[in-house]
């Protein structure tokens, strides 16, 4: 991700910018591969991100050059603690620029040599969501009590600094080909119909005693949704993967980033009614009523205290959010839909 945002913002890289890939490069004494042994071919930029090609980024990185890609690397915030009111945080091993070998940047534009921690990596990934700009990390936004009338007094607000690291242009070119890679490359696990997601899968080798381990690798994917105004993030990390030998961030970091996805939208698209957030509400388990009848399905409905839309003129209840199982407030809104296109949840 920074060394496609590093790529757009020097203008050394645009949609139509090409690259070859035969599976491997031979650069400066070394011969890293492509995870696609015979390579992808001919691409354009856009395509090296959504296909995650190895060789593809090797070739950006030389083109953008080592002191360039060092730069946005520090801007972005690696190396340095995020700030985060959390202790114990690592600050991770970026290399010098003047340490920096051929053979470094080719293996740094594609997202090995240097370490970071996963709240480094979200702050940077955070700059890109929402146009550019590198927020300081915080665990909570504020602080509040509430007084004798039961309203509530902010005692202490978070406010974290800020810089502004990329432009909104750019950020917002590059969120549009990160959408590619969940709907049509390697992030394909994690397409939910209608959320526009956007996101980045990554393995890579771990570093054990200061050389890569032998079979040992981190999977990761990031992502954000709707691409166009992003209001959730999120990241999983799983280290050393050890799944019936699969270790591909697509194999093991995307099921269960769909699964929180999913979790979080049906979260977001729980209603609450105005007159009961005041009050102190109780959780309730949303009940099944797809199949239902629509009078039915209202009154198990109103008997479990949940409100609700409906969609369509149809007899029967033919899809439903949140979904039936989910946990939410009594008072809670939820759709429900007759129709046959609201059957995509069945």
């Amino acid at each position: 991700v920074i060394t496609a945002i590093t790529g757009l913002e020097e203008n050394v890289v645009n949609k139509d910018t090409d690259f070859q890939c035969n599976g491997s490069l031979s650069v400066g004494g070394i011969n890293p591969k492509c995870w696609k042994a015979g390579g992808h071919g001919a691409q354009k930029f856009p395509d090296i991100i959504q296909n995650s090609c190895n060789v593809g980024f090797m070739k950006l990185g030389a083109m953008i050059g080592k002191d360039k890609l060092c730069e946005y690397i520090n801007k972005f915030g690696f190396g340095q603690a995020s700030g985060i009111d959390l202790p114990g945080e690592a600050k991770g091993i970026v290399k010098a620029v003047n340490k920096v070998s051929e053979a470094d940047l080719a293996t740094i534009a594609f997202g090995q040599t240097n370490t970071v921690n996963s709240v480094q990596y979200m702050t940077a990934f955070n700059a890109v969501a929402n146009g550019g700009t590198l927020i300081q990390p915080h665990v909570m936004k504020e602080i509040t009590h509430n007084d004798d009338n039961n309203a509530s007094i902010v005692d202490d607000s978070f406010k974290p600094k800020t810089t502004t690291v990329a432009s909104k242009e750019k950020t917002a070119e590059l969120r549009s080909y990160l959408e590619r890679v969940v709907t049509g490359g390697s992030g394909t696990g994690t397409f939910i119909e209608g959320y526009h997601i956007g996101g980045k899968t990554g393995t890579a080798q771990k570093v054990v005693n200061g050389v890569y381990g032998d079979g040992k690798y981190i999977s990761s994917f990031v992502g954000m949704a709707p691409v166009d105004d992003p209001k959730v993030t999120i990241m999983v990390t799983i280290d050393e993967p050890t799944k019936n030998g699969a270790y591909y961030a697509a194999q093991v970091a995307v099921p269960p980033a769909k699964t929180l996805f999913l979790d979080i939208f049906n979260y977001l698209n729980s209603k609450f009614s105005d007159e009961n957030l005041g009050q102190i509400t109780r959780d309730v388990t949303i009940p099944e009523v797809r199949n239902m009848k629509v009078a039915d399905a209202k009154k198990v409905l109103k008997d479990a205290k949940l409100d609700f839309n409906i969609e369509g003129d149809g007899e029967n209840i033919t899809g439903i959010t949140p979904y039936p199982g989910y946990s939410v407030k009594e008072g809670s809104k939820i759709n429900l839909y007759t129709n046959s296109e609201g059957t995509y949840n069945n």
